[in-house]
């Protein structure tokens, strides 16, 4: 089931899947509002949501072309269906008296994003700022309500998902551990009513799912994303105050975010296209400069673009950065099928000169400091990137580690880098094997797709060593699932992932 699950995922982006997640619960409440099941009004939830999307719109159109970058087209529907969730919905007669704070909430909301950020990275979640500016300038508290009982099932369902989504299971572990420990102390409640307080009476599962895991203001390693968890649940918890003032739900994440800015990478750079390239059969090399950032050889970054029209994938991406600290422009390789997506094709039609904006450094798929330890790369189709990024490191440095290659691909005219891979194999003894899955008839090199026997043919000292996976959600499963039969332990097995695929 988890394997068919992940399939579906894989073909949705992170910030789709948080929309699509809040379509359904907005249009669930509608329904059980109508039927007297939501203590809300129905008609007021729709017209809460008419007057934020339209606020948000117009905002977030100003603020970008004010500020002179590009726009998050998702963020701003995301932004308008929480905060629809959370504000209080008007009843019949009091649409104008809360007009204000809905105009208030949407515009703080998007305003934020680009007016406090650091080198064009926001520091605080849009929807949290934007309630907490209406709280304190407009006096109109959130009441969270979307933490019904009713909605339980749905918000767990869909929490669930994104967490899985974005394999950020530590970050709800820490944040988990940390509210409902301090709950359970401090108030001496049984382990059941507190249970039953944050996950049926409470907003603790939205708050969780769409919420604390926004790309942009969570931080990029394991351990700083625990800790943010943490951070954020001790003010979540419903018992923590500071003499009469109690902390928010909007109040902890803000002061979560303060504690990711403060240590996560701190930039959002516009970088200027050089050139594009054909790399391989279908394979496409895109050449940017202006980099003034630092990064590992194996990380990854988010895109954002301008596109002419929408699709389901929207103008934001996350592609592993291919070239090497060591080089001076920056590179990222992309497969093209037919039909690309809207994203795709406007990358395509940049022409030189023309700037994209990529931010958010993150990724833990990297080189060990241990130099002594023997690796083995296992790549498939354009999740070979990362590799290119190391090895072209490697060569760089002059840097020589005991590393094997596999590099599964459609046909040999598939094969990216070829180059790198020579250049490795020369001057630093690395070896390279290719397996084809479509080979011609004069291949003599590996046939067929990633699988235990090619492994055992090109890695027979597989007991030695740390793998390293990269390449679609099905190879890296396969993959892992074949190490697994062969008896690598999974402490011995890193995988690249990044929170939505090209």
């Amino acid at each position: 089931m988890f394997k068919y699950i992940d399939h579906v995922l894989d073909r949705v982006t992170m910030y789709r899947l948080v929309l699509y997640f809040l379509v359904f619960i907005y249009c669930l409440s509608v329904v059980l509002a109508l039927f007297g099941l939501l203590h809300i009004d129905a008609f007021g939830l729709l017209y809460s949501l008419a007057v934020l999307l339209v606020a948000s719109f117009i905002t977030n159109r100003i603020s970008a072309k004010f500020f002179r970058v590009s726009e998050n087209f998702e963020s701003v529907y995301i932004t308008a269906l929480i905060l629809s969730l959370v504000l209080v919905p008007p009843v019949s007669g009091q649409y104008l008296s809360v007009l204000w704070v809905l105009l208030g909430a949407a515009g703080f909301a998007q305003i934020s994003k680009y007016a406090i950020n650091y080198k064009g990275k926001h520091i605080f979640n849009p929807a949290a700022f934007g309630i907490f500016a209406v709280a304190l300038f407009v006096a109109q508290p959130a009441v969270w309500w979307v933490g019904s009982t009713p909605l339980f099932l749905p918000l767990l369902v869909g929490c669930f998902l994104i967490l899985r989504k974005l394999k950020k299971f530590l970050l709800a572990a820490g944040f988990l551990g940390a509210t409902f420990g301090i709950t359970w102390f401090v108030s001496g409640a049984s382990v059941f009513l507190v249970t039953r307080q944050l996950f049926l009476s409470s907003s603790f599962l939205f708050f969780l799912g769409v919420m604390l895991t926004e790309p942009v203001t969570t931080p990029p390693t394991k351990i700083k994303q625990i800790l943010y968890g943490m951070v954020t649940g001790v003010f979540f918890s419903p018992v923590v105050h500071v003499g009469n003032l109690y902390f928010t739900p909007e109040i902890a994440l803000l002061l979560g975010n303060i504690f990711s800015f403060l240590v996560s990478p701190k930039f959002r750079y516009s970088l200027r296209l050089n050139s594009i390239e054909d790399l391989a059969k279908g394979i496409k090399q895109f050449s940017f400069s202006g980099r003034a950032f630092k990064f590992l050889p194996g990380q990854y970054m988010e895109w954002t673009l301008r596109v002419k029209r929408f699709d389901s994938r929207g103008n934001r991406r996350f592609l592993t950065i291919a070239s090497s600290p060591t080089e001076q422009k920056t590179l990222i390789g992309v497969r093209f099928y037919e039909n690309p997506s809207a994203f795709k094709s406007s990358l395509l039609s940049l022409l030189p000169g023309a700037s994209v904006l990529a931010g958010q450094l993150a990724g833990e798929f990297v080189l060990p400091e241990n130099k002594n330890i023997k690796l083995a790369f296992l790549a498939g189709g354009i999740g070979v990137t990362p590799f290119r990024s190391m090895l072209k490191y490697l060569v760089d440095k002059n840097e020589r580690r005991n590393i094997v290659m596999l590099y599964g691909t459609g046909s040999e005219e598939e094969i990216a880098y070829r180059e790198i891979w020579d250049e490795a194999g020369r001057k630093l003894g690395i070896t390279i094997w290719y397996s084809l899955a479509n080979p011609s008839k004069s291949w003599s090199g590996l046939s067929g797709y990633i699988s235990r026997e090619n492994i055992l043919k090109a890695v027979p000292d597989y007991k030695d060593r740390v793998f390293y996976i990269s390449g679609s959600q099905r190879m890296v499963e396969g993959a892992k699932e074949a190490l697994f039969e062969m008896g690598v332990k999974r402490s011995k097995i890193k995988t690249d992932f990044f929170p939505g695929l090209a």
